[in-house]
């Protein structure tokens, strides 16, 4: 019969433990990167907004049913207006990146325009995950 010893058992299990630490640091990682670029839905929106003027305000249901409306309108409205900012903050680094060329050598602008056709792609890829259809950029 084969026995492991005590400080093979305990190389086994710090090496577990270590595989376990990496893999949750690498999902902790990613998924919270993911999360904290998109923001909610219009329709999370409203109902995380319901859920605390229901438990805040002790609504009735006739009260809830009542507001429920405003606060989906609420929350589309908010979602528009997050989309506005995306699209006017890309206009204004890419203004900012045609005024910044002017001190720059070919190929530090060579780097700065595919730098921004990284992010364009970004946005593009953020924006096509929530459904909506970006705008192309007008360089």
């Amino acid at each position: 019969m084969n026995f492991l010893s005590k400080p093979k058992v305990f190389g086994y299990l710090v090496a577990i433990f270590a595989t376990g630490m990496l893999a949750g640091a690498v999902w902790g990682y990613t998924s919270r990167k993911e999360k904290s670029l998109t923001p909610p839905k219009a329709d999370e929106m409203a109902i995380h907004m319901a859920a605390r003027l229901r438990d805040q305000l002790h609504l009735t249901e006739s009260q809830y049913k009542q507001i429920e409306p405003i606060l989906q309108e609420t929350a589309a409205e908010v979602c528009s207006a997050q989309r506005e900012c995306r699209v006017r903050v890309r206009e204004m680094i890419v203004s900012s990146n045609r005024r910044i060329t002017a001190f720059l050598t070919p190929s530090q602008i060579s780097a700065l325009e595919a730098l921004q056709k990284r992010t364009d792609d970004d946005f593009r890829r953020h924006e096509s995950r929530r459904g909506k259809r970006p705008p192309e950029p007008n360089n």
